[in-house]
Order: structure tokens, then sequence, then C-alpha cells
């Protein structure tokens, strides 16, 4: 497997009202192309907080991170948001239309002169009727705009999707729709996905790769089933049976 992101000994501080907090701490990982990578952890574990370096709406106080063998620091973070879509947990719709909202990503891609064909595609790929794209985008449904999310940020032709708990706000069906169309769309389009998910099992049903998270630091990052199955510390057991602060 290629390495898409290697962290190297990567930590993040922040400062607020003259108070330091170390939000991650030395982290090492690598993050590897076409396969699909969950963190997990208990709240303020700092899984959003790593997504972010991932595309650079941080960056990091110490250590770096590479992105196909490049620093990610010397990228371009207009190009580099190009290549690494993110989609956040309440999705960010305009008020104007859906197909509007997808070609507001037009000012990050390769082609900026997409025609509305494009767009239709992009509603056919994540699921969605091509009749929509005239709709006003604040009408839809919370999963009708999370799927026009994912229809902006591949607009782009990322490599790369850092989700970023994207099945938090909806329903059971509605979630498992998301996470079988992301699926597809990994296998289809060849992404590498980064997924932070507070559910355990869909962390086991989807991911390739697993990665637990505590107080800032990477306690274990091992085959999403070899991690449930069998895992190595006792943090990261207990967590999984319940017994620790989600």
């Amino acid at each position: 497997m290629t390495p898409q992101f290697v962290l190297d000994d990567v930590s993040l501080i922040k400062s607020n009202h003259n108070q330091t907090n170390t939000i991650l701490k030395n982290i090492n990982l690598t993050i590897y192309t076409n396969q699909i990578t969950s963190l997990i952890g208990p709240s303020g574990a700092g899984k959003s907080s790593l997504l972010r370096l991932l595309n650079r709406l941080d960056d990091p106080s110490a250590g770096a991170i590479y992105y196909d063998g490049q620093l990610l620091k010397d990228f371009d973070v207009l190009e580099l948001r190009r290549k690494v879509g993110m989609v956040f947990q309440i999705p960010v719709m305009f008020d104007t239309t859906v197909a509007e909202n997808i070609k507001y990503a037009s000012r990050f891609g390769k082609n900026k002169k997409k025609t509305d064909k494009s767009v239709i595609e992009l509603l056919d790929m994540v699921g969605l009727d091509p009749g929509l794209a005239e709709r006003d985008a604040l009408q839809l449904s919370v999963g009708q705009q999370q799927r026009v999310a994912l229809a902006r940020t591949l607009y782009t032709e990322p490599e790369v999707l850092l989700l970023d708990e994207l099945t938090a706000p909806l329903d059971p069906t509605t979630a498992q729709e998301i996470l079988n169309l992301i699926r597809k769309l990994q296998t289809q389009l060849g992404l590498t996905i980064v997924i932070i998910t507070h559910l355990l099992q869909q962390a086991r049903d989807y991911s390739d790769f697993t990665v637990y998270l505590e107080n800032g630091k990477l306690i274990e990052f091992n085959h999403t089933e070899a991690l449930f199955s069998n895992p190595e510390h006792e943090a990261v057991l207990e967590f999984i049976q319940g017994r620790r602060a989600r």
C-alpha cells in the first residue's frame, strides 16, 4: 500500500485567554491511498483537530505532515483543498439553487468551465434526482443537503475526502444510505477517505483501518478488524466495550 499522508511526530498546541492547551501530542500515523480510515475515541480526543490538519485548516505546532511524499506546508492551500476535500457534520448550504451550490466549488477546481451536465452527473453520482438541480438548496432535507455537499466536494475531482461526523445529524436509515454511498464512491473513484465517527459499528463495517485517539494521543492504529477483535491496549478494549466514556 502507498502512503497518502504521513504524520511525523505531529503536535498541535493552541493558546486561548493566556492558557496553552496541547490538542495533539506526538502523532505518528500513515494514512494509505484508496483506503477508508476511521478516527474513533472519546469526545475531546483530538479527532476533528487531526482531520483539520490534513487540509491545512490548521497547521501543526511541531512535527511534519507529508502528502504523497511532499511536505503539506509546501502546497498552495487552494491547490491542496482541491485535492483534499472536506465535508462537515452540518452541511453548509448557500441561499441559492442546488446547482449553484455545487458549482460554488469551481473556484477550487481544475476546470472552472464545467457545464451543467457535470452538475447533473454529480447529482446522479450521489444518488439525487437530477431534477433537483434548480431547487432551492435550503428547502432540502438534511440528508439531501449532505449529498449536495458531497457533490460539491466531488466537483473538484479530489483524491481524498475528509468526513467529520457525516452521519451524526441523520436518522439511521439515511445514515446507512450515506455510508453505502461513501463506500461506493470510494470504490468507483479510487478515493482515500478519512472519516470521524462516534458509532463504532460504522467504523467496523465501513473502514479498512481504524485509529483510536485519546487525550490528544494516538493510542492504537491497525486494520479495523484486528483493532476491534483483538485490541492491543486496555483503553481501546474498554472503549469498544462501552466501559470508557465516549
